[in-house]
C-alpha cells in the first residue's frame, strides 16, 4: 500500500522537477547547479537518518521516492553537462554510445 503511494508521488513529481532543474541550471550554470544538489542531497539523507529513528515507515516511502527522484535528478544533469561540451556533429557521433554504456 505504501510502496504503491510512493510510486505515485514519484511519478508526479519527476517531470516536472526535471523541467524545473533544466530551466534554473540554464539561469544559474550548470557548476553551481551541481553545487546546491549535493548541498540538498546532504541534507535530505541527514533528515531521512533522523526521520529513521522517528518515524520509520514514513522514512523508508519517502526515501523510496528520494532515491527516484535524486536519479532522475542526476540523469537529467549529467545529459546537461553533455549538452554542454558536445556540438551537433560530435552528440551525433557520441551521445548513443554513452546511452549505450
Amino acid at each position: 500500500e505504501h510502496i504503491n503511494a510512493a510510486t505515485l508521488v514519484v511519478c508526479l513529481v519527476s517531470p516536472s522537477l526535471c523541467r524545473s532543474i533544466s530551466s534554473v541550471t540554464r539561469r544559474v550554470g550548470i557548476a553551481r547547479m551541481c553545487v546546491y544538489f549535493q548541498v540538498a542531497l546532504g541534507l535530505t539523507v541527514l533528515c531521512l537518518k533522523f526521520l529513521l529513528h522517528v518515524a520509520p515507515v514514513v522514512a523508508v516511502g519517502i526515501n523510496f521516492v528520494f532515491v527516484d527522484v535524486a536519479l532522475s535528478l542526476m540523469h537529467q544533469m549529467f545529459w546537461e553537462i553533455c549538452g554542454g561540451f558536445f556540438d551537433v556533429q560530435e552528440s551525433k557521433a557520441s551521445f548513443g554510445i554513452i546511452s549505450m554504456g
